[in-house]
């Protein structure tokens, strides 16, 4: 089942883990067979000691590749996926989770669900005394205040916790102890205490920190990097490209900004808190969507009613700086043999890129946040089949980049980027993993002398001592006004 040697350390670390009923965090980088090693884990549980059930959390769109690894890797574990309408759940309920009446044993050995299900079914899984509880893309878990962190910890009964997760802290310290106060709540009693005490001014100013934290860490953690580890991987090499604005681009740009000329002035001059930040979001908003494309942004038709098809679609490329560049592009990648997936946060923007892909006759897919959980998994198994005609996957950057399997494509490309870098992480994980044969390239498109320098800057910062701890990384709904003005000023100066 386990053809390296990094997979099989990993497992006798899980049950090391487990003989010793230390609760863990499997935290490998992506890419690295999380999955395949935690199905070897219960595999091992199962035939060895005959510990039965087990509850695997997982969002929708890995959980088909889950189903896919138990019946590849352990046929005889039956895994149950619940999930379905309120008749389809009191079926799998009655004939696939439940024993014969009178009797305590159950007929699965695996309950699959997504987090939501969790939430929403809470009652049945409190009567499943769980002999382990998994928590892939565990990193969910880091708000200790929200309801699917209570939950677990209130309503589920499990006798160890493992926990996924290849970007374990991804904004500050406090989500991290959040995570550890989950898995050991005795040990970790006081998340917020913690991240006051190991905050990131602390760390500035007290070299002995990091170490001491490392000790509290390094009993419950295994990280392993795709450098260390896969020497066999394919290179990658990512690559920032420039993007000028279109002329037209420039005018609504310019235009949001004079629009809104007094209310950036006034930042720094009266601090007017959440009041001022608010409006400051939506011009923010506003000004990405001109970077995306033009036609996102403009409230007038810029297409001429008689225009041809053709017309259409070459007014539609010149309008747009990125899709100036994303034509010979794509035609170039196509006629190399190349795959490419493009990521965005933003299902507008994918819209108009399938607009764009529809006018140069691409073949393609495409998963976001409204995509029925029973079709993803289909489309990545159709776009992953050999011979599959699909040149394109479009995804939006947080559905489509956490756990699924992309690797028959060799090329990213970053359409806009997160604030969160680790979300763009992932998203080149999908490609750059166990099972890619080519080298992979990524590319970032960053249209110059906009809000998207700026945000890529502070992305990028946001990795800085990432390896040993960072705390500090915030999410873009909690910058404060300056930062915004900040981010919302730069490049003007070019402009006008």
């Amino acid at each position: 089942m386990l053809t390296t040697s990094f997979q099989i350390d990993g497992l006798n670390w899980l049950m090391y883990k487990w003989t010793k009923n230390i609760p863990c965090i499997l935290a490998d980088e992506m890419g690295l067979g999380k999955t395949v090693q935690i199905v070897s884990f219960i595999n091992a549980l199962f035939t060895l000691h005959n510990q039965y059930p087990f509850m695997i959390l997982a969002p929708s769109i890995t959980i088909g590749h889950w189903q896919d690894e138990f019946a590849k890797w352990a046929p005889e574990i039956v895994a149950v996926h619940y999930t379905g309408t309120k008749t389809d759940r009191t079926m799998i309920r009655d004939y696939e989770i439940n024993g014969p009446k009178g009797s305590s044993r159950f007929r699965f050995h695996v309950l699959l669900a997504n987090y939501e299900m969790m939430m929403n079914e809470s009652s049945l899984f409190r009567d499943i005394p769980f002999a382990a509880l998994v928590c892939d893309e565990g990193h969910r878990l880091k708000n200790d205040e929200s309801k699917t962190f209570r939950n677990l910890m209130n309503n589920i009964k499990v006798e160890h916790k493992v926990v996924l997760s290849g970007t374990p802290l991804q904004n500050n310290m406090r989500e991290l102890f959040n995570l550890m106060n989950f898995l050991d709540s005795k040990k970790w009693e006081d998340p917020k205490d913690l991240a006051s005490k190991f905050g990131i001014e602390n760390i500035k100013d007290d070299d002995t920190i990091i170490p001491l934290i490392h000790d509290y860490l390094r009993p419950y953690f295994l990280r392993r990097t795709k450098k260390e580890v896969l020497t066999f991987l394919p290179p990658k090499a990512e690559i920032v490209v420039p993007i000028s604005l279109s002329s037209v681009q420039k005018e609504l740009y310019k235009a949001v900004l004079s629009k809104n000329f007094q209310l950036l002035r006034s930042i720094g001059v009266q601090e007017k808190g959440e009041k001022t930040a608010a409006p400051l979001k939506n011009i923010l908003m506003e000004l990405r969507k001109i970077c995306n494309h033009p036609y996102l942004a403009s409230t007038t038709n810029m297409e001429p009613p008689d225009a041809t098809a053709a017309d259409l679609h070459k007014l539609m490329v010149d309008a747009c700086g990125k899709f100036a560049l994303l034509q010979p592009m794509l035609r170039k990648l196509k006629d190399t043999g190349h795959r490419v997936l493009i990521f965005s946060q933003f299902k507008i923007a994918l819209d108009i890129i399938e607009d764009f892909l529809e006018g140069e006759g691409y073949k393609y897919q495409r998963i976001d946040g409204d995509t029925p959980t029973s079709t993803r998994h289909s489309m990545i198994t159709k776009f992953n089949e050999p011979g599959s005609e699909d040149f394109v996957f479009l995804l939006t950057t947080r559905t489509g980049g956490t756990g699924i399997n992309l690797t028959s494509a060799d090329t990213v490309i970053i359409y806009d980027s997160d604030w969160n870098p680790h979300q763009d992480i992932q998203a080149v994980a999908r490609v750059h993993r166990i099972g890619q044969t080519k080298p992979v390239l990524i590319y970032k498109l960053c249209t110059r002398d906009s809000i998207e320098e700026s945000v890529l800057e502070r992305s990028t910062s946001k990795l800085v001592l990432d390896k040993i701890v960072v705390g500090a990384m915030k999410e873009e709904e909690n910058i404060n006004t300056k930062e915004l003005s900040s981010i919302l000023k730069y490049g003007a100066k070019k402009l006008f």
